[in-house]
C-alpha cells in the first residue's frame, strides 16, 4: 500500500523541527500515514483511499489535515527526545490533536459529507 491522502512531507512539516531522527524515519512515516488512512476511513465509514480520484479538492484537504495530523502525532510520541522539553512535545501533540478532532468531526457529519459530494 502507498500513502494516498497525504504526503510524507505533510507529516514532516507538522512534526516540527524538534522531531528526532527516529521519528523522522520515512519508513515509519509511511506506515503511520497508511494506518491513519485506515483509521479515518473506518471511523467515517467511507473508503476515501479507493475513491480518492473522485473526491473534491475541499474533501482532499480535510483528509490531508486529518491523516497528516494523526501520523504526525504518532511520529512525535514515538520519540520525544528531539524536543527542547517534554512540554514542547506535548504542546505539539495537543495542537495536532485539536486539528485532527475538528477534521474528523467534519468527515463524520452527514451534512458536510453531502456538501463534499461523499455518500456513504
Amino acid at each position: 500500500m502507498a500513502a494516498t491522502l497525504c504526503s510524507e512531507n505533510d507529516v514532516i512539516m507538522k512534526q516540527g523541527s524538534g522531531v528526532s531522527a527516529s521519528g523522522a524515519n520515512t519508513t515509519h512515516i509511511t506506515d503511520w500515514i497508511e494506518q491513519a488512512e485506515g483509521y479515518v476511513c473506518a471511523r467515517s465509514r467511507y473508503d476515501y483511499v479507493t475513491n480518492y480520484a473522485s473526491l473534491s479538492t475541499n474533501c482532499k484537504e480535510i483528509l490531508k489535515v486529518a491523516v497528516s495530523n494523526l501520523a504526525a502525532m504518532w511520529s512525535i510520541q514515538f520519540d520525544m527526545s528531539g524536543y527542547a522539553s517534554r512540554v514542547e512535545a506535548e504542546t505539539m501533540l495537543d495542537v495536532l490533536r485539536d486539528g485532527f478532532v475538528k477534521a474528523m468531526e467534519s468527515l463524520e457529519n452527514d451534512q458536510t459529507k453531502t456538501f463534499l459530494g461523499v455518500s456513504s
